[in-house]
């Protein structure tokens, strides 16, 4: 959660789908002494989402299904969230930060930096219109 770069009120928001995360990673993890997954060991089987492990709160581009017209955004950004538990490994489960709503989705387009990291990069770069504006007024 702290990784993930979320603020006090998300990370109270978001406690419980981390740890379900952790939950679907420690059954595709292999302990010491054992050759098996623990989900092999109680299904048979590896887990579907084995093949396409994400960090948690890693932001992709998330194709929209429903588009109001032509020249409206195809995709929007959304946080990874988990994985989903009755459909195909390489669906995921990705949440909306402004309206908080949760997309299932395997139609994504994935950024290489992580929540956080968007917001310091729209705090600097806020900061360094601030430094702008103040340097081009004087």
């Amino acid at each position: 959660m702290n990784g993930a770069g979320f603020d006090k009120k998300k990370r109270h928001l978001f406690w419980t789908e981390a740890t379900n995360t952790v939950t679907h990673l420690e059954n595709i993890t292999i302990r010491k002494g054992t050759t098996r997954t623990p989900h092999y060991l109680f299904y048979g089987s590896d887990a579907p989402y084995a093949k396409h492990p994400q960090v948690f709160g890693k932001l992709a581009i998330v194709k929209v299904l429903n588009m109001t017209n032509k020249l409206s955004d195809r995709g929007m950004k959304a946080i990874f969230f988990g994985y989903t538990d009755k459909h195909a490994g390489n669906v995921y489960r990705f949440i909306n930060p402004n309206t908080n709503k949760i997309i299932l989705s395997r139609d994504m387009k994935w950024l290489e930096r992580k929540y956080g990291d968007e917001k310091m990069l729209s705090h600097q770069s806020f900061q360094m219109s601030i430094r702008t504006s103040r340097v081009t007024k004087k």
